[in-house]
């Protein structure tokens, strides 16, 4: 863990729901959430991507 919460990787747990939304992968500036590559803030729930 660095002092920098920034620097500090992402956990992510693996739960499948089908019809969810879902983080797939991410990268400096850039995540995937179902087939979706988003590079600006966002809100995911299970049930919605604002």
């Amino acid at each position: 863990m660095s002092d920098n919460p920034a620097e500090d990787p992402m956990r992510l747990d693996l739960q499948s729901h089908p019809g969810a939304y879902a983080i797939r992968s991410y990268r400096r500036g850039a995540i995937v959430v179902n087939e979706e590559t988003l590079t600006q803030s966002f809100i995911i729930t299970p049930t919605q991507l604002l």
